[in-house]
């Protein structure tokens, strides 16, 4: 979701964080000696930042994704589980800052992290984003690349809730949508247009 601008957490610090991750676990305990943990700031959450500890010896991956306070003086830790519970109590608690500027990095994230009752709702801005199955013809790429546009605010109400134009993958099919945002992080889908269906897509189900 962030590219390459996460940062590494090592040796101590590491494993101070893995031993309150793991008093929050129902499962298996991660152990720091094969664990890999890297952080991203989130600038609509002061303070705190996105965590992913990956197992690295588990096969398939064994990956958690959280988010903490970053200065690490809090025991709070908000583990993200696919649902929007987690984030919306973050809004409430972290608590949320949203503006123009960061909007679109909260949209990102959501739907990132959150998966609906029947797939995941993908973001895309380019062809370069698609997950494939298979590449598609170069003819096809093109005409697939030319429907799809860039995440991007439309415009702001007085009622603080910020509207949003997207494309989005969802199952097999490429949607235009846009996307609503209330003050308090709310996100809905409206205006969902259906451009192309049976897109050779990876099946996504067993992604976090």
């Amino acid at each position: 979701m962030f590219s390459d601008a996460y940062t590494a957490i090592k040796d101590g610090n590491a494993a101070a964080l893995l031993d309150k991750l793991n008093k929050k676990l129902d499962g298996s305990s991660f152990d720091s000696s094969n664990s890999r943990i890297i952080s991203h700031s989130l600038p609509f959450y002061n303070g705190h930042a996105l965590y992913e500890v990956s197992d690295l010896h588990s096969n398939p991956a064994r990956i958690i994704s959280f988010i903490y306070k970053e200065s690490g003086e809090s025991t709070d830790i908000y583990i993200l589980d696919g649902t929007n519970a987690p984030i919306y109590l973050l809004n409430k608690k972290v608590p949320l800052f949203l503006n123009q500027e960061n909007i679109t990095s909260y949209v990102r994230f959501f739907f990132f992290y959150v998966r609906g009752r029947f797939g995941r709702f993908n973001i895309i801005e380019n062809v370069d984003d698609i997950n494939w199955k298979e590449e598609p013809a170069p003819s096809g790429r093109k005409a697939l690349s030319k429907m799809i546009n860039p995440l991007e605010l439309k415009n702001e109400e007085e009622d603080n809730i910020y509207y949003l134009s997207s494309s989005i993958i969802f199952k097999d099919s490429l949607f235009e949508s846009d996307i609503s945002v209330t003050e308090d992080g709310t996100v809905s889908l409206t205006n969902q247009e259906m451009l192309v269906e049976d897109i050779p897509v990876l099946d996504d189900s067993f992604q976090q």
